[in-house]
């Protein structure tokens, strides 16, 4: 735990040092200090995590018979290692790199929260679910691009990412809806309690069809069970209460209004995502894409100067924290923790 802590500590300060120091040349330096404290350790990760072993059958496999069921970029990326006769661990770098890469394009004023909320919601996760978090990073690459209007740029980043991942491809019909249907701040409230009150039915009648046309016998089962309860409700409410209160502290007069829309839609879907996910486990592989709805509301949460908003800001990102410490470091410690190197097997 204390090398996560220290890890997490010192990217921190460099994130914080690119994104606030006034020489250039000390801020581009912190920014690429800052990346290689994330690659790095992700790179050189040994037997870490619950998928570690996986990917690395799914290699040995891929070497012996050319071919794998998982998703075509990920058969590639592993196809490439094996025809430069490298060994495993150089797919856990090259997709560590795939990971950090998009976040290189992230303004300099966004940098530090940015990295503070990857590394908080996804990093750790990267060492478990590894090709969705590419997909992920990709998808934040697409959103960046979305804000600058470059749409056939966002496209290849989403279709790259859904070669990765094919959960990716949601993000298709998710940005035209952004793009063309205006959202507020009420009509994400109304919308989230509108959707709570239809989730029995959704849940009693859509779920097994839905889930019936990609999983059988046992897989169906497991991905259909409803686990839904009064205590799951209760530890979920301090979430909604907090991404609800980030949306209501957005100043909308400091955001633009396609990006407002966009940030308003990915946080309905967050909200949708954990709701449901609360009942079903297939709908949580679906959530942690959309927590770049933090990314997405924080990036522009700091622009608000008001003292209020302020406090009410460090409020949001030290409950972030929180999590992120007892949910990765403490309660999940046992998929992490300790960390070891490649070098060190």
């Amino acid at each position: 735990m204390i090398f996560y802590i220290s890890q997490f500590i010192l990217v921190s300060f460099f994130a914080y040092i690119h994104s606030y120091h006034k020489n250039e040349r000390f801020s581009v330096t912190a920014k690429w200090i800052c990346l290689l404290l994330l690659f790095i350790p992700s790179a050189l990760r040994y037997n870490i995590g619950t998928d570690y072993v996986n990917y690395k059958s799914i290699f040995n496999v891929i070497q012996k018979t050319g071919q794998n069921r998982t998703e075509i970029a990920w058969v590639y990326l592993n196809k490439l290692i094996i025809a430069l006769k490298l060994p495993f661990q150089y797919v856990i770098a090259i997709a560590s790199a795939l990971t950090i890469f998009p976040f290189i394009k992230t303004k300099k004023k966004d940098f530090f929260i940015i990295i503070i909320l990857f590394s908080c919601l996804y990093y750790l996760n990267s060492f478990n679910i590894t090709r969705q978090v590419i997909a992920m990073a990709f998808i934040w690459a697409a959103y960046l691009f979305i804000l600058e209007r470059k749409f056939i740029i966002s496209f290849l980043w989403i279709l790259c990412a859904g070669l990765f991942h094919d959960y990716a491809f949601l993000f298709l019909p998710v940005f035209i809806i952004a793009e063309f249907v205006p959202l507020t701040k009420k009509r994400v409230l109304i919308g989230f309690i509108s959707f709570v009150i239809l989730s029995f039915i959704i849940n009693t009648y859509l779920v097994p069809i839905i889930m019936g046309l990609k999983y059988k016998g046992e897989n169906y089962i497991f991905y259909t069970e409803n686990r839904m309860s009064f205590i799951s409700i209760l530890k979920a409410l301090p979430r909604f209460s907090v991404l609800f209160f980030m949306i209501y502290f957005l100043d909308e007069n400091k955001i633009e209004a396609k990006e407002k829309n966009y940030v308003y839609w990915l946080a309905f879907f967050l909200s949708l995502s954990d709701f449901y996910g609360i009942s079903f486990l297939i709908i949580q592989r679906i959530r942690i894409y959309f927590f770049i709805a933090y990314l997405a509301v924080f990036k522009n949460l700091i622009l608000n100067t008001e003292k209020k908003e302020k406090i009410a800001n460090l409020i949001f990102l030290a409950f972030i924290i929180a999590n992120f410490l007892l949910r990765y470091l403490w309660v999940g410690s046992g998929e992490v923790i300790p960390y070891a190197t490649f070098f060190g097997k």
